[in-house]
């Protein structure tokens, strides 16, 4: 089934409120049928009564997840890094503020699992290479410090560039309705790699002060 927007929303309605609802409402008549039980004459007309209203919610609760294959599927791809409220029983929390300002490759990768998200290719500010410490690799823009790190983007060495190469990368909506159930149009930029001239890769760097993330 084609994922929309409308497909989205229809089936987190259905799973998140019409099923637990369903499941609700049968478990207590299933009670309340079976407390009632000791005390009616004609006690097999309860147990039919609890037969059926069993079949009927495994018809519901079957049809539902069956509709909702794909949603479940891909639901766990929607987080705070692309979605600004979360599916909850009855209503929507807002989670807003939980973004993630500087999303990593990951999270821009995990983005791409829903199929209404295309990748594309942004461009940056030059960089000017500085030198690197230990644990970070430290570069020049704006005439400002910035460093990264290695854990979430690949950084190399190369003889084939004359300067700081930088690979980043977005995750936009391909349909712009998904934006009126929360999604975010745009996920990133975020630097997927950084090349450096070969040339400057002895170059150390200690800042005297606290730099910014890249």
């Amino acid at each position: 089934m084609p994922v929309t927007s409308h497909y989205w929303t229809q089936s987190e309605k259905l799973v998140d409120s019409l099923l637990p609802c369903s499941l609700l409402l049968c478990l207590l008549l299933l009670f309340f049928l079976f407390v009632t039980l000791p005390y009616v004459k004609k006690k097999k007309y309860n147990l039919i009564t609890m037969l059926v209203l069993t079949v009927i919610e495994g018809i519901i609760a079957s049809s539902i997840l069956l509709y909702a294959t794909d949603y479940r599927y891909l639901r766990p791809y929607a987080s705070r890094v692309n979605r600004s409220v979360e599916s909850r029983f009855l209503n929507y929390l807002d989670i807003s503020t939980l973004q993630e300002k500087k999303p990593h490759k990951d999270m821009v990768q995990e983005t791409l699992r829903l199929p209404f998200y295309q990748l594309v290719d942004e461009t940056t500010e030059p960089l000017i290479y500085l030198g690197k410490s230990p644990d970070y690799f430290y570069f020049e823009k704006n005439k400002k410090i910035y460093r990264r790190d290695t854990l979430h983007t690949k950084i190399s060495f190369s003889k084939k560039v004359n300067a700081v190469i930088v690979d980043a990368k977005s995750a936009i909506l391909t349909d712009n309705s998904f934006t009126s159930i929360g999604f975010y149009q745009k996920v990133g930029p975020t630097i997927f790699s950084i090349t450096i001239p070969k040339n400057q890769e002895s170059l150390s760097y200690f800042p005297a002060t606290k730099p910014g993330e890249l």
